[in-house]
C-alpha cells in the first residue's frame, strides 16, 4: 500500500537495518545482540527502526505489523503489546513448558505458603498483585530489592493499612433494573430463562421453544448476553458443551454470590483498593458481584439469606471450580437438573437469571418473512442489549474468537461498556486454570487500540475501504454480506476509554516546551513522576466534546489533515493561547486537532481567549497505524495560557501528558486541561505555582533560548528514551 511504501521509503529511508532484512520476526527472542548492536550505535534511532522493520516484509495485516514491531523493540515494560502473532508464540512456549498436573497444583498452592507478617514490616516495598494474591517485597534505601523475601497476603485479607483505606465499590445495576427497555418501534428482545436451559440440558433452535423464551425485563431479574462462537456453520452448540458449561457456571455463580453476601453482608458494598486496583476484603469474582448487587439485593432479606445459604453451603466443593469439571461429564445436564430440583431456594433465585443466545433468541433458518425481519433488527441492535445487562464470553479458542468478527463485536462493545466476565467455554482439561480466559483478558488490552487505528486509517486517513479494513484486521463472518454492518459497529465503538502504558509506546508529533522569562528561557521536563498533593484547580467548567472521540462527526470522504503543529492566530499570537494535544496514535491526534480548529470558538468562550497555536502529540502503544508524519519534533512555543487536550484518563497515568504538566507547573504559566471524553465539569484550569515542589531543579531542565537546539527524530522516539533525548537533543548534548 502506498502509505506504507512512504513512510518506509521515504520519511524512514536513512535508516539502516541491513543486518535485520532477512531475519524473522520469531528469531530476535533468542538473538538479542542483532538489537543491540544498532542500540549501541545510535539509540535515538531504535524507534524509526522497529517502523521500518515491522512494514519491509510486504505484510499489510495489523497484527503481524505489530509483532514485527515488538521483537525488535528494545524498551518493554512488565506488560508491553500483545499480538495474535506474540500470543500464540506464548501459548507454545508455555505448552512446552507445563509439568504434569499434579505438580502445577503444588506450584499453584506455593504462594499461599508465603511468609505472612501480622502487620506490614517497616521500610519500602514494592508490590504486586497476582493469583488473588498481595505480594510485597522489600526495598534497599538504593530502591533495590532487599533480602529476596516475598511476603504474600490474600487480597480477601490484605494488611489493615491497606483495608482502611479502601474504597465501597459495588459493581453497577444494570440498566434493565431501572426501567423497561424496547429496543425500537415496540419490539423487545427474546430472553433464555435460566432454569429453561435446564430443563431442555441444550440450547435449542429459537422456533422450537417460542413458549419459553420471555420479552419484558424487570427489576430484580438478571439479563446476560452470552458471546460464543459457533463451532459448525449451521449448529453453534452441536455437542451442547456450551449449554453445559454456562449452565454449571451461572449456578456456581449464584452460589458464590450467596457465600460473599452471607461472609461480609447482604447489604454491605464490596471494599476496592485504588492502591493495588483489586477488590479487597470479602470480595467474588465480577460476575457474583454484579448477582449479588442485582438479585440477592432485590429477592432477600437477611433471613432468607440465611436459609438460601444453609441450602447451598454443601455444594461449595462442587462448584469450587466453578463448576467446570463436572459439566464436563453432565451430559444434558441430567446432574445439575436433579441439584437445582432439590434446592426450591436456590432455583427460585436462578428463575430470575435469564440468557441471550442468539441461536437460541432470534429464528433461525429456514426463516418466514417475518422472522426474517426479526431477525435482521435483533442483529443490528444486539449492542443495546448488551448495554441493558452484562456479557459472559464463553470462551473456547482466544484467537479463533477474536478473528470471528461478530465475536470481535461483540467482545469490544463488552469491554467499551467495561461489564464483561469470561467463562470457560470448552471441554478442555487446561481451561480449568484458566489459561485461556486468561489469554483473552491480555489480548483484550490491545485489540480494541489495534481495531480502532484501523477505523482510524479507513475514516480519517482514508488510506483502505471498510472491505480492506476488515481484511487487515484478519476479522471473517460466516456469511460475508454481515461484514459492512460488523464494521459500522466497530466504528460506532469510538475511542478506547482505557489506555495501556509501557515504555514501547512510539511518540511522534510535536512536543511543545514552554517558553519563560519574557521569552528568554526554554522548561524540558525531567520526570513524569505523579505528584504528591497535586494543586486543586482554581475553577471547573464544561465543555461538552465528548463528540470528538467519534468517527460519526468527519464530514465528505477527504482524508482529515492538520500538521503537527499549526498557527492559528499570528497577529494576536501574543494574547492567545496555545492548545497542546495528546492522542493514542497520529490518527486520533490528527482526529481531535481537527475538532479543535473546526470549534475554536467554543474553546475560546470556555477558556476566555483565542486559539493562537496548535500542536499534537502521539504517544502510540501499538504502532501499526497510518503515520501522518512519523516524526517527532520540539516546538518552542511562548503563550500567556496553555489548554492540554487528552482524555480523562490520560490526565491520570500518561506519562507523556504527565511530563508535559511538570514544564508548566516549573515554568509557573497559567494552564487549562480539558478532558475531551468527559461531558461535564471536564475543563480545568490551574493558576501558576509559587515554588515548593513544583518548582524544583530536579524536575525540569532550563535552557536558554539563544543556546537551545530544536530537534526532530524522524520515526519518533520510544517513550522510554523520551525525556533522556529531550534533554540531551535540546541542550546540544546528544553524542
Amino acid at each position: 500500500m502506498r502509505h506504507i511504501e512512504a513512510l518506509v521509503h521515504d520519511r524512514l529511508r536513512d535508516i539502516d537495518i541491513a543486518a535485520w532484512q532477512d531475519v524473522p520476526a520469531e528469531q530476535f527472542a533468542d538473538r538479542p545482540e542483532l538489537i543491540a548492536r544498532y542500540l549501541e550505535d545510535a539509540p535515538h534511532e531504535a524507534a524509526a527502526r522497529a517502523l521500518k522493520y515491522a512494514r519491509s516484509a510486504g505484510s499489510l495485516s495489523y497484527d503481524e505489523i505489530g509483532f514485527r514491531s515488538l521483537s525488535v523493540t528494545p524498551f518493554q515494560g512488565q506488560v508491553p503489546f500483545k499480538s495474535f502473532a506474540q500470543a500464540r508464540a506464548d501459548a507454545l512456549r508455555q505448552q512446552r513448558w507445563r509439568a504434569p498436573e499434579l505438580v502445577e497444583t503444588l506450584l499453584e498452592q506455593q504462594p499461599r505458603l508465603r511468609h505472612r507478617p501480622l502487620c506490614v514490616p517497616d521500610g519500602q516495598w514494592a508490590y504486586e498483585t497476582s493469583e488473588n494474591l498481595f505480594n510485597m517485597v522489600q526495598k534497599t534505601e538504593r530502591g533495590e530489592p532487599g533480602d529476596g523475601i516475598v511476603w504474600s497476603f490474600p487480597l480477601s485479607a490484605p494488611p489493615s493499612v491497606f483495608l482502611d483505606g479502601a474504597q465501597d465499590r459495588d459493581l453497577p445495576r444494570l440498566l434493565s433494573q431501572y426501567a423497561r427497555y424496547d429496543l425500537a418501534d415496540g419490539r423487545r428482545p427474546n430472553w433464555l430463562p435460566l432454569p429453561a436451559l435446564i430443563r431442555a440440558g441444550r440450547f435449542v433452535r429459537c422456533q422450537q421453544w417460542q413458549a419459553s423464551l420471555v420479552s419484558e425485563t424487570l427489576p430484580g431479574h438478571y439479563y446476560l448476553f452470552l458471546s460464543h462462537r459457533w463451532l459448525t456453520p449451521t449448529s453453534p452448540d452441536p455437542d451442547g458443551i456450551q449449554a453445559r458449561l454456562a449452565a454449571w457456571q451461572l449456578v456456581s455463580a449464584m452460589c458464590e454470590a450467596v457465600y460473599v453476601a452471607k461472609e461480609r453482608g447482604l447489604h454491605t458494598p464490596r471494599k476496592y483498593s485504588q492502591f493495588v486496583s483489586a477488590a479487597v476484603g470479602a470480595a467474588g469474582s465480577d460476575l457474583a458481584e454484579s448477582l449479588l448487587v442485582n438479585v440477592l439485593r432485590e429477592a432477600l432479606d437477611p433471613s432468607a439469606l440465611a436459609d438460601v445459604y444453609e441450602e447451598v453451603l454443601p455444594l461449595q466443593e462442587v462448584t469450587a471450580d466453578n463448576g467446570v469439571r463436572k459439566a464436563r461429564s453432565d451430559i444434558g445436564l441430567a446432574h445439575l437438573r436433579e441439584l437445582v430440583g432439590d434446592r426450591p431456594l436456590l432455583g427460585a433465585l436462578l428463575a430470575r437469571v435469564h440468557v441471550w443466545y442468539d441461536y437460541s433468541c432470534v429464528p433461525q433458518p429456514p426463516r418466514t418473512p417475518e422472522e426474517q425481519e426479526d431477525f435482521e433488527f435483533a442483529m443490528g441492535h444486539f449492542g443495546l442489549l448488551q448495554a441493558l445487562g452484562r456479557t459472559a464470553v464463553l470462551l473456547d479458542d482466544s484467537d479463533d474468537y477474536l478473528s470471528r468478527a461478530w465475536c470481535t463485536l461483540e467482545v469490544l462493545t463488552a469491554d467499551a461498556l467495561q461489564n464483561f466476565d469470561v467463562l470457560v467455554g470448552a471441554d478442555r482439561p487446561t481451561l480449568v486454570k484458566g489459561r485461556t480466559e486468561d489469554h483473552l483478558s491480555k489480548l483484550l488490552l490491545d485489540r480494541p487500540h489495534v481495531v480502532w487505528r484501523a477505523v482510524l486509517d479507513t475514516e480519517v486517513f482514508r488510506v483502505q475501504t471498510p472491505a480492506g479494513c476488515m481484511r487487515r484486521l484478519e476479522l471473517a463472518a460466516t456469511d460475508e454480506a454481515d461484514l459492512p454492518a460488523i464494521y459500522q459497529g466497530l466504528c460506532r465503538l469510538g475511542a478506547p476509554r482505557k489506555i495501556h502504558i509501557d515504555g514501547s509506546e512510539v511518540v511522534t508529533g510535536t512536543f511543545p516546551l514552554p517558553v519563560v522569562q519574557h521569552g528568554h528561557t526554554i522548561v524540558l521536563p525531567t520526570t513524569t513522576a505523579r505528584l504528591v498533593g497535586e494543586p486543586q484547580p482554581a475553577q471547573t467548567t464544561t465543555l461538552d466534546w465528548a463528540g470528538a472521540t467519534s468517527v460519526d462527526w468527519i464530514p465528505a470522504a477527504e482524508p482529515l489533515t492538520i500538521e503537527s503543529y499549526v498557527v492559528l492566530e499570528r497577529r494576536r499570537w501574543r494574547s492567545s493561547c496555545h492548545v497542546a494535544v495528546v492522542g493514542a496514535c497520529e490518527g486520533e491526534a490528527v482526529l481531535l486537532a481537527n475538532w479543535i480548529v473546526s470549534r475554536k470558538d467554543e474553546l475560546k468562550h470556555a477558556v476566555g481567549m483565542p486559539v493562537g497555536s496548535l500542536t499534537w502529540l502521539a504517544t502510540d502503544v501499538a504502532p501499526v497505524g497510518h503515520f501522518a508524519e512519523g516524526t517527532l519534533r520540539t516546538a518552542h512555543v511562548d503563550a500567556l495560557l496553555w489548554v492540554l487536550v487528552a482524555s480523562d484518563v490520560r490526565f491520570l497515568e500518561c506519562p507523556v501528558v504527565r511530563g508535559l504538566l511538570a514544564a508548566l507547573r516549573a515554568a509557573r504559566v497559567p494552564f487549562v486541561t480539558l478532558a475531551i471524553d468527559v461531558p461535564e465539569n471536564n475543563v480545568m484550569r490551574f493558576a501558576p505555582t509559587d515554588g515548593g515542589k513544583n518548582g524544583d531543579a530536579d524536575d525540569v531542565v532550563r535552557v536558554a533560548v539563544r543556546q537551545a537546539r530544536s530537534a526532530a527524530w524522524p520515526g519518533g522516539l520510544f517513550r522510554h528514551q523520551l525525556l533522556e533525548e529531550l534533554r540531551s537533543a535540546t541542550t546540544g548534548a546528544r553524542r
